[in-house]
């Protein structure tokens, strides 16, 4: 069994970087979209225990991190993605 190489590291590094930033990113927009929707238009939504904003802040932030989540690891397995 081969040991990756230094450049391999470095690329399986690069991309977990991307990977959290991606989603954590995608948690916070979520979550600041959502809420603000809850907030302003949908004052009685029910979600996870909570009501309101709170509601639809959790339901955004869950949405938000999925999608960048998915559309990172899609993206990462173009050839060329992330220097590979």
């Amino acid at each position: 069994m081969q040991t990756p190489s230094s450049s391999q590291k470095k690329s399986a590094m690069r991309s977990a970087m991307v990977l959290a930033v991606a989603g954590f990113l995608g948690v916070i927009g979520g979550f600041l979209a959502g809420a603000t929707y809850g907030g302003n238009y949908a004052p009685n939504a029910f979600f996870g225990g909570v009501r309101g904003y709170e509601a639809t802040g959790l339901l955004g932030a869950l949405t938000g991190g999925l999608v960048c989540v998915l559309a990172v690891l899609l993206v990462s397995r173009r050839p060329g993605a992330f220097g590979r």
